[in-house]
């Protein structure tokens, strides 16, 4: 791995810790079919009907339901109305390892300039 690289990666890594472990240590406390959304640099990989899974403290996943959707998304809660976003990047890829960065909350979706992930019931 090149120095530049690392150093565009090692800021967030931090971050990234801390939402893997959480991810990792809670419960769902729901999972349902509800409506989705997932714009990444302006292409549309999920609209419409998708698996949801909600935590305790507002995290959630799209599009992770069994099958699982050829694009999911990761949001995990880091503070109010701000969270840490992943996706698995390519089609029919099984880990969210594509970081999104740092999101924030708009009504149902959570977005910045990269990204757009959005769940209703």
């Amino acid at each position: 791995m090149s120095n530049k690289l690392i150093s565009k990666i090692a800021p967030a890594f931090p971050l990234f810790l801390i939402c893997v472990t959480t991810l990792l240590l809670q419960k769902p406390v729901a999972a349902f079919m509800g409506r989705c959304l997932l714009v990444v640099n302006g292409r549309t990989y999920l609209d419409g009907s998708c698996n949801i899974t909600m935590d305790d403290d507002g995290s959630f996943t799209i599009g992770t339901g069994t099958p699982p959707a050829p694009y999911f998304a990761y949001v995990s809660i880091v503070g109010k109305g701000v969270a840490y976003g992943s996706w698995n990047g390519t089609y029919n890829g099984s880990h969210a390892h594509a970081s999104l960065g740092t999101l924030y909350r708009d009504g149902a979706c959570w977005q910045n300039k990269k990204a757009k992930i959005c769940a209703w019931r």
